[in-house]
């Protein structure tokens, strides 16, 4: 915690931090699923590339391309298993996922905000 003219320390460690888990989980979201399947790869491919390039544009500012990359990310699970019989746990896995990935970006934008509002 500083104080006077002592900085906070950590600030932009954290947001890189926040930043780097969130473009990670959106591309192990969009690895494992468009590998799951041979039959519909081109499609799983494609939603895994948008979902993973909004969260990269979510993550440089744009805080309304998160739901685009959460949505996108979602539509590449939904296409993996429609007509594939009873939804598996997986889903739970994946909402999860999406949840956190979320998260992680609106937390990284929030510092962002933060450090660039405090007072020099």
């Amino acid at each position: 915690m500083g104080g006077g003219s002592i900085e906070t320390r950590g600030t932009s460690q954290v947001r890189l931090a926040t930043a780097a888990a969130a473009l990670g989980l959106a591309a192990v979201l969009a690895i494992v699923s468009a590998l799951g399947s041979s039959d519909r790869a081109g499609w799983l491919w494609g939603f895994g590339a948008i979902g993973v390039l909004a969260t990269v544009v979510a993550l440089a500012g744009w805080a309304g391309a998160t739901w685009w990359g959460v949505f996108a990310l979602g539509a590449e699970y939904t296409v993996l298993h429609i007509g594939r019989g009873a939804v598996d746990v997986g889903a739970a896995f994946v909402a999860t996922g999406l949840l956190v990935l979320a998260e992680l970006v609106m937390w990284s934008l929030t510092l962002v905000r933060a450090s660039s509002t405090k007072p020099r």
